[in-house]
């Protein structure tokens, strides 16, 4: 036998009959247990600060008039199952020492717990508030059972404290104000209904929260909340009103995998220990999962995560907000969609970013986020503006093959690895001006088996004073609007096979190597490479194609080819690039500056400006060898008494006959007219007067000076280098 069995029956029995309340009231001052099984109660049932020390137990019985046991202290068990109150009933400021039991009960007006004290169990599945439902500040020592029951009124917990497990599993409210109340353990509202206005400010649950499958149906807050362990809103859950978890505090896990949210959602502040998933939840078996979705604004602003944070397939239908929110681990919003505007403003993920095949079609930013590893944008769309301003990213970002739509600003970024652009789209423009990347820069075509996507810019590109500490790679890359590298800093630098439609400069742009291909079109505008400098330059004879498109000109471009081809030991190329120059230079020289252009011409026809010495070598010979043709004519020249006796010349059979010299002799001549220092070889020898080929041998022998005075610095300059400088 049980220990219930042998207890002897109560003293006060009463079955299917009308009870008088003041009857039962004698017998509770008698200290009788009482039982009553069935009946209907008349009259006002007032213990007024009773203290009741035997046992009552009340089934299935009708409180016909007003109940009030308000302080009153109950020492043993209190049983009122599946009885009816008919009318008020208060149990202000009651004291349970054990256990209250009820179970099935119904109250067809206010219900008051206010105060009330239970050291024991509380159990009250099943139980039906009509109207107000008052629990303020009661305090339960144990576990509260409210399973299945129905308020149809206000349900009043503000301030209640709950020693054990409140369990509210399959329960509707009409109106629910948890205000400040705390539960020690767990608490449990899984599938409960929220007709009404839904409170849990300040409430405090010791160990996790259970709202899985609840219905929240009209404005519900949880503004500074605090959660000891986990909070689950998973699966079937849904908000139809607006949802405030402002300054929630939450020491595990908050799950809200595949919730809705049909209004407004704030967590700004929220602070989470571990993980936070907004994941698709399997809803039933036959249907695809259905992803968390957000239909009105959701607020991350200023939110807290202390381990991850999953927003995979999560839909935001309107403004989604996570500015200065911070991450502990890693952040995933993989195949996610954001309707409207998305903001990451000053988001701080202390681990990885994956927004791969995401999709914006509105405005995002990630101005000043921080992400402390990669950041993966693979596949993601950008309908709108796509801003990255002052992001720091300390490991890689790839964002292949993204796309972007409008413009996409990168300016100053920061990107400790590489920076992925594998095929990516740029419609508008792209704006990487000031950019920093540790490593390299990929913009090369993305391969599939169906074809090649290069890295596509439809709208300006600004790499302005960017800075790329290891190669960028932009083979087979297409810019249709002009392209600005200016002030640049880019290590070795690949443009093979790329086409650029209108200018590019690289004005006082800083390359380790550079690589051009050389299709027929790779530039169709103009080159600005003022100030720009390079180690190295392949394929070297593309220098022919970069020259003729430099616009505007300067000098600089071509001295600093040719510097790089000296230094690389093809003194033929850097040759070849100052002649050009030269040539440019002399195309510019003012038509009214007679004399300048006379001086460039001579120096090009003659010694090609310095680098071309070979056409002084036919030059000159060819003049000294029709010097010593001229002068080896006979009378050409007469002794120069002045200097020395005239030579022994053999008697002539004609007395007339004038001296005729050698061809050593005469070349000598020729040399020694030539040169404007005088040697000894042709000393002994001067013009004469006679006229050969229509001209005196003195005005022959002045033009021959004249063409040594001009001939022969330009020899000494060509070879010092003079002429070049």
């Amino acid at each position: 036998m049980n220990e219930e069995a042998k207890e002897k029956p109560p003293s006060f029995l009463k079955k299917t009959q009308a009870v008088a309340a003041d009857e039962i009231v004698d017998a509770i001052k008698a200290g009788e247990d009482i039982e009553i099984v069935n009946c209907v109660i008349d009259g006002d049932f007032v213990l007024g600060s009773l203290t009741v020390e035997g046992k009552v137990t009340i089934k299935w019985t009708k409180f016909k008039g007003r109940v009030d046991w308000s302080y009153s202290t109950f020492k043993r068990v209190l049983r009122l199952q599946n009885s009816t109150f008919e009318t008020n009933a208060t149990f202000t400021a009651a004291t349970i020492e054990q256990a209250i039991f009820l179970d099935g009960v119904t109250f067809m007006e206010k219900a008051d717990f206010s105060n009330l004290t239970v050291t024991g169990v509380f159990s009250s599945r099943s139980i039906r508030f009509k109207q107000e439902a008052i629990f303020a500040s009661a305090t339960f020592a144990k576990t509260v059972w409210f399973n299945e029951s129905v308020f149809e009124g206000e349900a009043d917990f503000r301030s209640a404290r709950i020693g054990g497990t409140a369990d509210f599993t399959d329960a509707k409210l009409e109106q629910a104000n948890f205000n400040g109340t705390q539960i020690e353990e767990v608490a449990f509202f899984l599938g409960v209904n929220f007709e009404g206005e839904t409170i849990f400010v300040g409430a405090q649950i010791g160990g996790n929260a259970e709202f899985t499958g609840a219905a929240f149906q009209k404005r519900t807050d949880f503004n500074s909340a605090k959660i000891g362990d986990s909070a689950h809103f998973k699966a079937t859950t849904f908000f139809e009103g607006m949802a405030d978890f402002t300054s929630v505090r939450i020491g595990g896990n908050a799950n809200f995998d595949g919730v809705l949210f049909t209004e407004r959602v704030s967590f700004t502040g929220t602070q989470i220990g571990e993980a936070a998933f907004f994941r698709p939840a399997i809803i039933r078996p036959d249907t695809p999962p259905r992803p968390a979705m957000f239909e009105g604004e959701a607020d991350f602003v200023g939110a807290r995560i202390g381990t991850t944070a999953d927003f995979s397939g999560a839909w935001f239908r309107k403004g989604a907000t996570f500015s200065n929110a911070q991450i502990g681990r890693n952040a995933y919003f993989e195949r996610s969609l954001f309707e409207e505007q998305a903001n990451f403003n000053s988001i701080q993920i202390n681990r990885e970013a994956f927004f791969a095949q995401a999709i914006f079609n509105d405005k995002v930013n990630f101005g000043m986020a921080r992400i402390g590893a990669n950041a993966e944008f693979m596949a993601t769309q950008f309908k709108k503006r796509a801003i990255f301003n002052t992001t720091q990213i300390k490991g890689s970002a790839f964002f292949r093959p993204a796309a972007f739509e409008e413009g996409a600003d990168f300016a100053a970024a920061r990107i400790g690895g590489n920076a992925e652009f594998i095929g990516a789209t740029f419609k508008k423009k792209a704006d990487f001006n000031s950019v920093q990347i540790e490593e390299n820069a990929f913009f090369y075509p993305a391969r599939s088996k169906k074809a090649d996507y290069p890295a596509l810019f439809e709208g300006e590109a600004d790499f302005t004073s960017a800075r790329i500490r290891g190669s960028a790679l932009f083979p087979g890359a297409v810019f249709k609007e002009q392209a600005n590298f200016d002030s640049a800093q880019i290590g070795d630098t690949s443009f093979k096979g790329t086409v650029f439609n209108k200018g590019v400069s690289f004005q006082n742009t800083s390359f380790g190597a550079v690589f051009f291909a050389e299709p027929a079109a790779q530039f169709c505008g103009r080159i600005d490479l003022r100030g720009g400098t390079y180690n190295r330059i392949e394929p070297t004879s593309f220098w022919k194609e970069l020259v003729k498109r430099l616009e505007p000109y300067d000098r600089q471009p071509f001295s600093q080819m040719e510097e790089t081809f000296r230094r690389a030991g093809m003194d033929r190329l850097a040759n070849a690039v100052y002649y050009e120059w030269r040539c440019e230079e002399y195309a510019r020289i003012p038509k009214w500056n007679v004399l300048a252009l006379i001086s460039d011409w001579v120096q090009r026809l003659l010694a090609g400006y310095g680098v071309r010495l070979y056409r002084l070598s036919v030059v000159i010979p060819v003049i000294l060898v029709v010097g010593a043709f001229f002068f080896h004519h006979e009378g050409a020249v007469e002794p120069r008494l002045d200097t020395q006796p005239p030579p022994v010349v053999e008697p002539q059979a004609n007395a007339d006959a004038r001296p005729s010299l050698t061809w050593g002799e005469a070349f000598w001549v020729s040399l020694d007219l030539f040169l404007p220092v005088k040697i000894p070889a042709g000393a002994e020898w001067k013009p004469s007067s006679q006229i050969i080929w229509g001209i005196s041998s003195t005005g022959f022998a002045t033009l021959l000076t004249l063409a040594g005075w001009i001939l022969v610095p330009v020899v000494v300059a060509s070879i010092s280098g003079i002429l070049k400088r």
